[in-house]
């Protein structure tokens, strides 16, 4: 059974979202069975936009867990990470239904596929975003992770058949197993339905660009 419910201290969900540096905690929830994590476990994310020439820059951040092993030789690039624990960032063009949809995990992997519309994928098993850097970072001990992925302004407006930035809609989720507990799935627009469905363009957050 999966349901939906707030942590114990919830904060109002954004009207729109600000690109800019700092953290955003995903506050919304679907929990299957009954186990939350503390509120302090909750995975963050930001978008920044350096300049008006540089690039997008999707940060991450999470707590690892022991289902986060980095292999040697282990691909980089891979599909289904959002059976395991990952932090997800979506951003559309409300005109046309396009969207892409780019992850990033604890274990040094990540992920990218353009979508043409809700869930009819440009390349069935993703393909990287031209231009892009990856970087990952975990702390000794594994005691904490951060990822990030830059990728050209210019790329992904490409990408969404967009004449700029303006006017586009974005989203951050995540898939969080805690130690022992069941699966949580986060959200940070407030996105409809009883079970975990990130892709739901028209509950995305409007993108402001300061």
């Amino acid at each position: 059974m999966i349901s939906y419910a707030e942590d114990g201290n919830p904060s109002p969900h954004p009207q729109y979202f600000v690109c800019g540096p700092s953290w955003h905690s995903l506050t919304q929830h679907w929990v299957q069975g009954a186990t939350l994590g503390p509120p302090d476990t909750a995975p963050l994310a930001s978008l920044d936009l350096p300049d008006a020439e540089g690039p997008l820059v999707f940060r991450a951040r999470m707590i690892p867990s022991a289902i986060d092993q980095i292999r040697t030789r282990q691909r980089e690039f891979v599909s289904g990470l959002w059976k395991r624990n990952v932090v997800e960032w979506f951003l559309g063009n409300p005109r046309n239904g396009r969207y892409i949809e780019v992850h990033l995990a604890p274990s040094h992997q990540w992920w990218a596929c353009t979508f043409l519309a809700v869930r009819q994928p440009v390349h069935p098993d993703g393909h990287p975003l031209p231009l892009s850097r990856v970087i990952h970072r975990t702390a000794a001990g594994a005691t904490s992770w951060e990822g990030e992925v830059r990728v050209p302004a210019q790329v992904v407006c490409q990408l969404l058949d967009a004449p700029s930035l303006d006017g586009l809609r974005t989203n951050f989720s995540a898939v969080w197993f805690p130690p022992g507990g069941h699966a949580c799935y986060y959200s940070l627009a407030p996105l409809h339905g009883p079970k975990p469905n990130f892709h739901q363009p028209d509950f995305w957050l409007p993108l402001h660009i300061p």
